[in-house]
């Protein structure tokens, strides 16, 4: 038998043994999965997969516009701010952007996936909902389709200073932000 260490009492008053908060946490604990850091070989290969985007590392004013002509002409156009910036860790080796006052996203992170030789760009959109876009360099765009979607992005990096991204739904261009 296992004597518990000590009882407390929650708020409510129930008792709480203690003990077996220990060994339900200790149980919990032993389940998680493990973190593996990346190899300084992968993460040089992953480097160098994104150095193109290191172009665009800044704080960037960037003028949107919708492509839906139904939607008068003067309120298709708006304003707004992305900060990408480097993401180097041992676990982790990405590019993360912050937007602000953007009709689409919150957030993201492009990364590269080695395994599969894909770029992975995943975003927060506007309603707080994770998206997933991966694909390839197809001459100078980066093409990334949504998973289980047909939508898709598309960056294209112009030179050092400018740089387009834009967003489709099929063949239909939804809009272009740069």
């Amino acid at each position: 038998n296992f004597r518990p260490l000590r009882k407390t009492r929650d708020k409510g008053g129930t008792a709480i043994n203690t003990a077996r908060s220990i060994r339900a946490l200790a149980l919990a604990a032993s389940f998680a999965l493990p973190v593996f850091a990346l190899s300084e070989k992968e993460q040089d290969a992953i480097r160098d997969a994104l150095k193109d985007f290191n172009k665009i590392i800044a704080e960037w004013e960037c003028t949107g516009e919708l492509k839906d002509k139904k939607i008068k002409r003067n309120q298709r156009h708006w304003r707004e701010n992305v900060s990408w910036k480097r993401k180097l860790g041992e676990d982790e080796v990405g590019i993360t952007a912050t937007f602000e006052k953007s009709k689409f996203f919150k957030s993201g992170k492009m990364t590269y996936d080695l395994a599969k030789k894909q770029y992975v760009f995943t975003a927060v959109n506007a309603k707080n909902k994770k998206e997933v876009y991966r694909g390839n360099k197809v001459r100078n765009k980066y093409v990334l389709k949504l998973d289980r979607s047909r939508e898709s992005l598309q960056f294209t990096l112009l030179h050092y200073n400018r740089y387009l991204w834009n967003k489709s739904l099929g063949s239909r261009k939804v809009c272009d932000v740069g």
